[in-house]
């Protein structure tokens, strides 16, 4: 029973996977290459630390960097350094049975193994922690929209499984959750994070973030039209 229901999940899995990389055209495909890189994304995280900074004490500010680089070495390492070689899972570029159906992008294949997913982890991670210091709608959604469309960019280039996805993602909200909680912690115990006296300027920046990815997005997508659409 247990055999037939792992195979089972195994083919939805296959399926929901060569439904997604089969879905675009050269365009898309164009489009795909250039959000799944953290490049493009630079303008984003400017915005995300500005808004950061906007009135907050500066021991705070550095404290919150400090647990978001934590944040993001957690999250990477265990994915790419510890379960990827322990269950060593062949992402569907290197899997025997898939290789030939997987339509890679500018054969771009990933390395061996890609059980769980660092882009989901980390992009997730980084989405449930900021959104819960900022509290605010106009912010979380395009933090949770660029994590959806990066980790998405990982099943469309075929090299990962969408469970590659779903775990990765459930690991990066409880990192994020957890890391969140230490923040609380050190804020309240230590009155040193506290201290209003030293802080950075004003301003007014909640539809910053989103408006840096409406147009990172859109200058992407010109990118992939101009170089394949008018082909």
């Amino acid at each position: 029973m247990m055999t037939e229901m792992m195979d089972y999940l195994y083919q939805l899995d296959v399926a929901v996977l060569q439904c997604i990389n089969h879905a675009g055209s050269d365009v898309v495909s164009q489009l795909m290459w250039y959000v799944t890189k953290t490049t493009p994304w630079i303008p984003f995280f400017l915005s995300l630390l500005v808004c950061l900074a906007d009135n907050r004490p500066a021991r705070r500010f550095g404290l919150v960097l400090v647990l978001l680089a934590l944040l993001v070495t957690i999250t990477d390492q265990t994915a790419s350094g510890l379960c990827k070689p322990l269950f060593q899972r062949l992402r569907p570029t290197h899997e025997p049975g898939l290789s030939l159906i997987v339509v890679p992008v500018h054969d771009y294949r990933g390395g061996m193994y890609g059980f769980f997913s660092s882009h989901a982890s980390n992009t997730f991670g980084v989405a449930t922690f900021l959104s819960l210091i900022f509290r605010r709608r106009d912010i979380t959604v395009p933090l949770f929209a660029w994590a959806t469309l990066c980790s998405l960019s990982r099943v469309y280039l075929g090299v990962h499984y969408p469970s590659d996805i779903l775990v990765g993602m459930l690991y990066g909200v409880f990192v994020g959750k957890l890391l969140y909680r230490v923040l609380q912690r050190v804020s309240v115990r230590y009155a040193f994070f506290q201290d209003d006296s030293v802080r950075f300027p004003a301003i007014s920046c909640s539809r910053l973030p989103a408006a840096t990815f409406v147009f990172t997005c859109l200058i992407a997508w010109l990118l992939a039209f101009f170089e394949y659409g008018c082909m």
